[in-house]
C-alpha cells in the first residue's frame, strides 16, 4: 500500500511529465487546477504529521466541484487507514 501511495504521489508531483496519462493532462481534461490538488496534498500531509485530523484544502484555492469531490475521497481514505 505504501509503495502505491508513493508512486501516486510521485505521479501527482511530477511537473515535467507529458502525454495522455500525465497528471497535468488529466487535470486539464477534468478542469481541475493541478496545483490546487498538490497544495491540498501537502497541507494534508503537514496536518497529519502534526497529529491534526485533516478535513479540506484551504478555501483560497479555486476548484471545481469535481476536485472537491476527489479531495473528500482522498482524505476519507487516508484518515481511515
Amino acid at each position: 500500500m505504501r509503495l502505491r501511495f508513493a508512486e501516486a504521489l510521485a505521479w501527482i508531483l511530477d511537473r515535467k511529465a507529458e502525454g495522455p496519462f500525465a497528471f497535468v493532462t488529466i487535470c486539464e481534461l477534468l478542469r481541475i487546477e493541478p496545483n490546487c490538488i498538490r497544495d491540498g496534498i501537502r497541507q494534508f500531509s503537514l496536518l497529519q504529521a502534526g497529529g491534526t485530523k485533516p478535513s479540506r484544502p484551504g478555501l483560497d484555492c479555486p476548484r471545481s466541484q469535481l476536485s472537491c469531490f476527489l479531495w473528500r475521497i482522498v482524505t476519507e481514505r487516508r484518515v481511515s487507514d
